[in-house]
Formats: structure tokens, sequence, C-alpha cells
């Protein structure tokens, strides 16, 4: 199942142990910036296996929504109808 993007948990985690390098406080101001540099580009990418996340969401609830659609020609006489058309009174045991 590899597309070769890494994971998003995976990405956060980086992210997270960037962050905790970045607060040491110990980078030389170039190993910060590239800290910095790569922090960013974790985030776009999070962002966007955010976003495509939500978009799949987004799909799938409006195909569920399709599924659950009432057919507007159905009406309640329709229904009674169907209902009441092969009811026999003498079928009842009460």
């Amino acid at each position: 199942m590899s597309t070769g993007k890494p994971r998003f948990e995976d990405t956060l985690n980086q992210l997270e142990q960037l962050l905790e390098t970045m607060e040491g406080g110990n980078l030389s101001l170039d190993e910060s910036l590239a800290a910095f540099e790569k922090g960013i580009k974790l985030t776009r990418s999070a962002q966007q296996a955010l976003e495509s996340a939500q978009q799949k969401v987004a799909v799938l609830m409006e195909s569920e929504e399709e599924d659950f659609e009432v057919d507007d020609d159905f009406t309640d006489d329709d229904e009674n109808a169907a209902n009441t058309a092969d009811v026999d009174d003498t079928d009842v045991p009460f």
C-alpha cells in the first residue's frame, strides 16, 4: 500500500521531533533555517493529506445522501394503496 508519500502520522512524528530539536536551542543559525524549511515542507505535506482526506469524506457523504434520497414520485396515496391492496380481513386472527 505504499504510495511513495509518507503517512500522515509519520509526518506528524517528524514535525514533533523537529520541534523538540529546535526548541532545544542548540542549533546554529544555518541549522535552524534548514530545520524551519523542513518543518514548512512537512506542514504543507500534512495539510495536503488532511485536505485530501476531507475531500474523500465529502464525496462519500454525498454518495450516501444520494443513496437515501426519497423518490419524489412516491406519494402517501401510493403507499396506502400498496399496503391495503392485498389485505383480506378474514385472514386476521383476532
